[in-house]
């Protein structure tokens, strides 16, 4: 953590602000009043930007409620960073709504860099920026100085592209033709270039599935939805293509000159050393550290039970389901432009990873293949025995030509029946269900995606609806039991109810390791506790690597 030296008197509110304390924090305002509206470190920061780069809502929320507007304009000594830029760099949507409705002009102030919150959101885009982009874009104004305009324009539109922010560079290109025919200072690239970039933008690059490709024709996109509600936009377009350079009035403020040095290799060096792309990201702060460990939580007794004996064992199909789940962690916290540049052999980090995980696919595979060919041939069995069972009733049937009950079950009316049918019913179902899951992952094409969700989730539908089966077949031949011996042995009921659980607990002792490590890998918790912010650093300009 840097340095930060705390003014005197103020080290109450900075350790109240930090720790997004408010019960201390409103009991020193109660006692210094002026103190709301002062800087309380060296660093010109007020309690507001301790709170807002610490991600404290609660915090956030009540001192913006009691602070002056004009306070939230002030700007932090060597950033120049307002608490709305921390808001942004955060992916704190909530913190930047409170922030904006309290002064509407902090979305047209500059940081350091030059840019306004909606420029740092946009160079700044993980996953968390995303809402964060589609909310500042409709409240950026476009007021002289116009982060709209000229270079700063062009280089918003190719931010857009490179993150994958169509609509906004759709709206962008619609209210500010000009833009097209405008360079990025920085990366010295129209818009239109780093569109051509991207071949997945692009129908025939895209790599949809079926039914994507069936309603791709259909959707209709808006345009106007990325504006919002902007009340600044000029319909009479006054972007001409000669007035572009008009509207440059005053010295806009650019990015570093690091930046236009180094425009696409920023971040990553090597695509194939994620470690080193890891480093690339890391601030002066120890928010990035906290939203990026892997997380602890505790599990259930239950659940550290079954790590403890039989995880050395089920890790080995599981394996390749956790190495994409690290891979895609790490790639979630890399801008989008980033994620498909190369090493010097010309490699992305996804080629690099394929290649190096082939031998890991094809005993996933293997063991797949094993597992779900067993099951199937379990599940095919009981599917078989309760169709079967469906037309030979336990007792059979009546069979009196001059009854109206004639074909009818003879102990339709029993209730040891209605559940021998719902049971047997459920079985017949559930197996069906089993062997048409086992069916499909035994014929999966195994690709290395397809171990992320597709062949787990399959799997747990396939061994769920297995046990199923299983559990109620057991049931259906214990209910048929006490109709044929219910009259003559009662006693019965007790003992082949016991019986009847054995094979079923031990299904689960056996199979219930497997089944909840599958469930827990695909679905409870992640690698990563969720990612807010690439914390941009000046190094990070400077860290293009030399390409033999």
């Amino acid at each position: 953590m840097s340095k930060k030296y705390v003014l005197n008197g103020y080290k109450q509110l900075y350790f109240a602000a930090y720790n997004g304390d408010w019960e201390k924090a409103s009991k020193f305002f109660e006692n210094n009043p002026q103190a709301i509206r002062e800087v309380v470190t060296e660093e010109q920061e007020t309690a507001l930007h301790i709170a807002a780069h610490r991600n404290h809502l609660v915090f956030i929320e009540e001192i913006v409620s009691r602070m002056p507007p004009e306070v939230l304009e002030y700007k932090t000594r060597y950033t120049k960073s307002t608490a709305l830029h921390f808001a942004v760099m955060h992916g704190n949507l909530k913190a930047a709504e409170v922030i904006y409705k309290k002064n509407q002009k902090l979305t047209q102030i500059q940081d350091g860099n030059g840019l306004v919150p909606l420029e740092y959101a946009l160079v700044c885009a993980t996953g968390a920026q995303e809402e964060m982009v589609k909310y500042l874009y409709p409240i950026t104004r476009d007021d002289d100085p116009s982060p709209f305009s000229g270079h700063r324009g062009a280089s918003m539109l190719c931010d857009a592209i490179s993150e994958g922010f169509y609509d906004l560079a759709s709206s962008l290109v619609e209210r500010f033709p000009g833009l097209v025919s405008t360079k990025s200072k920085w990366s010295k690239q129209y818009g239109v270039e780093v569109l051509v970039e991207k071949p997945f933008t692009f129908l025939s690059g895209a790599r949809l599935t079926w039914w994507e490709r069936c309603i791709y024709p259909l959707i209709q996109v808006d345009l106007d939805a990325a504006r919002g509600h902007d009340s600044q936009v000029d319909e009479k377009n006054p972007w001409a293509i000669d007035e572009g350079n008009k509207r440059e009035k005053g010295k806009y403020s650019e990015r570093t000159e690091s930046d236009e040095e180094n425009p696409s290799q920023s971040i990553i060096g090597d695509a194939g050393n994620f470690s080193k792309a890891l480093e690339g990201t890391k601030g002066d702060e120890e928010d990035l550290l906290e939203s990026s460990e892997v997380s602890t939580s505790k599990d259930p007794s239950i659940i550290k039970f079954i790590s403890v004996f039989f995880m050395p064992y089920l890790m080995r199909a599981l394996q390749m389901q956790r190495e994409l789940q690290w891979f895609k962690c790490v790639e979630s916290i890399l801008r989008k432009k980033h994620r498909l540049n190369t090493n010097i052999d010309g490699d992305t980090a996804q080629h690099i990873f394929t290649e190096e995980h082939k031998g890991l696919v094809e005993k996933g595979e293997k063991w797949m293949k094993d597992t779900s060919g067993s099951c199937m041939v379990v599940a095919a069995l009981i599917a078989t025995v309760t169709f079967q069972a469906a037309f030979t009733v336990p007792g059979g049937y009546i069979s009196d030509i001059n009854s109206s009950k004639n074909g009818t079950p003879v102990f339709l009316e029993t209730t040891s029946f209605t559940v021998f049918v719902v049971a047997d019913a459920l079985a017949l179902f559930s197996s069906v269900t089993s062997v048409l899951m086992f069916f499909a992952i035994y014929t999966s094409r195994y690709a290395e995606e397809d171990f992320y969700k597709s062949l787990p989730r399959k799997l747990i539908i396939g061994l769920g609806t297995l046990f199923i089966s299983m559990a109620t077949i057991l049931v259906a031949f214990s209910a048929s039991l006490v109709m044929l011996l219910g009259d003559r042995f009662a006693w019965a009921l007790i003992p082949i109810t016991l019986f009847s659980c054995v094979p079923v607990f031990l299904f689960a002792l056996l199979q219930l390791p497997l089944f909840v490590e599958i469930v827990r890998s695909a679905y409870w918790g992640s690698l990563f506790l969720k990612h807010r912010y690439i914390h941009r650093t000046g190094n990070q300009y400077n860290a293009n690597r030399k390409r033999k």
